[in-house]
């Protein structure tokens, strides 16, 4: 499927680039990030946890209203536990915040709906995110400890991404505003015997040149 894709864009991209036909524009985003984890392997339910994303993005337009746009993106990703119990009439809170930070690197097939001013979009795509840096942060009644776990994370974050989006035109450059949900498709478990997989809802607004 990966090669099929990449042959695709590979394609569309070549055939534009001889007709002379490919428009560029460039900018910068950044956002919020609802981040979670799904799988078999998780023994206990978790909540979202906010996080961010900021980074770069290049859109190359195409005909008939296609666009592709490579994102270099630093994302944090994770979620939280909380469970209370009370024990000989003493309420104790324990939590727990796991977070990684990724390098990650979508590739984008973009559509744009016919409009005469705002310019909405819809794209998919696949990403893979490089690990920069995990950690879980445990706390028990207010006192708080953090443990490096790089290393038990896996250091690639392959998925799917799939969003929505709207460009407004503010003279020369445009605001855009646009939502995703990322869908991770590898375990985060560096052993591979737990199925953990990322899952992220971002909420991102930027400038493009």
């Amino acid at each position: 499927m990966k090669k099929i894709i990449a042959s695709f864009i590979i394609l569309i991209v070549a055939t534009s680039l001889a007709v002379g036909q490919v428009e560029t524009s460039y900018g910068v985003k950044v956002g919020l990030n609802l981040a979670t984890v799904a799988g078999s392997g998780i023994s206990s339910p978790v909540s979202m946890t906010t996080q961010y994303a900021v980074g770069v993005f290049e859109e190359f337009k195409l005909p008939l209203g296609f666009a592709i746009e490579p994102d270099v993106l630093y994302s944090v990703k994770g979620f939280s536990d909380e469970v209370s119990v009370n024990l000989l009439g003493s309420n104790y809170t324990f939590a727990a915040k796991q977070t990684s930070g990724y390098l990650d690197i979508p590739v984008l097939v973009k559509y744009y709906l016919p409009s005469s001013t705002a310019k909405f979009n819809v794209y998919a795509g696949p990403s893979i995110g490089f690990l920069l840096s995990s950690k879980v942060t445990d706390t028990e009644n207010g006192s708080s400890t953090e443990t490096d776990i790089k290393d038990q994370t896996s250091g690639t974050d392959v998925g799917l991404v799939l969003g929505a989006g709207i460009a407004l035109p503010l003279g020369s450059i445009d605001a855009t505003v646009e939502v995703r949900y990322d869908l991770g498709l590898t375990t985060v478990d560096k052993s591979g015997n737990s199925n953990v997989y990322n899952r992220v809802f971002a909420l991102l607004v930027g400038i493009s040149l």
